[in-house]
C-alpha cells in the first residue's frame, strides 16, 4: 500500500484554508486543488510499504506517540514550489518548532527501522493546498500568489495518522489506517 504519516488539522483550520484556495483560483492555470477536509500536515511519506513494515511502524509509533503533546504550531505565508514565479505547489507554510522538529525526526526514525529510506532533504512543513498541471503564459495564479495576505493562526493539532493514499484520475483517497491521540 501507498502509505505517509501525517498530522491532522481542525476542520476550522481546513475551511480557512478553502478560503484561501477560492481567492487564488484562475482560469489561467490548471490547478488540482485539495479538497479542504483532506488537507492535513504530512511528516513522513512512506510511498509503498508492505503489511509487516506498516505492524512494525504500527508498533514502534505506538510506543512513541506517549511522548508527544498535542503541538502548538502557526502556520501562515503563501508560497510556492519551486518559486512564486514558476508554482508547481502552491502550499500555506508551517513554522518549524523545536517539538515539531523532535515528532518529525522520531518519526524518520521510525520509519528507516522499517527500511524505509530517510528524506535526504531537510524537512520543511507545509499544507499543500494545489498543484499545478499548467499555466497559462499570462497566467494570474503567481500574481495572485504575492497579493493573497495570508494572516498568520495558530493551530493545536492533536492527532498523528497513519493513512493508505490510493491514487485515482480524480485525486487521491485518504484512508486512515490508525489514528493516535497526543496527550
Amino acid at each position: 500500500m501507498r502509505a505517509f504519516i501525517a498530522l491532522e488539522l481542525p476542520s476550522e483550520i481546513q475551511s480557512w484554508l478553502g478560503e484561501i484556495i477560492n481567492s487564488l483560483r484562475t482560469r489561467d492555470a490548471k490547478v488540482r486543488w485539495v479538497n479542504p477536509p483532506q488537507i492535513h500536515l504530512t511528516v513522513k511519506f512512506l510511498g509503498d510499504v508492505n503489511q509487516e513494515q506498516v505492524n512494525g511502524i504500527l508498533k514502534d509509533l505506538q510506543d512513541s506517540v506517549d511522548q508527544f503533546s498535542s503541538l502548538n504550531l502557526t502556520i501562515g505565508r503563501l508560497g510556492a514550489f519551486p518559486r512564486v514565479n514558476n508554482p508547481r505547489v502552491v502550499w500555506v507554510g508551517v513554522q518549524v518548532s523545536p517539538q515539531l522538529q523532535q515528532v518529525y525526526e522520531r518519526i524518520e526514525s521510525v520509519a528507516v527501522k522499517q527500511g524505509i529510506q530517510a528524506e535526504e532533504r531537510s524537512f520543511a512543513p507545509h499544507l499543500t493546498l494545489g498543484r499545478v498541471k499548467s499555466l497559462d503564459r499570462e497566467s494570474q495564479l503567481p500574481i495572485r500568489l504575492k497579493q493573497v495576505n495570508v494572516d498568520e493562526r495558530q493551530v493545536v493539532l492533536q492527532h498523528l495518522t497513519l493513512f493508505e493514499s490510493t491514487l485515482t484520475p480524480q485525486g487521491p483517497i485518504y484512508r486512515a489506517i490508525k489514528i493516535f491521540d497526543l496527550k
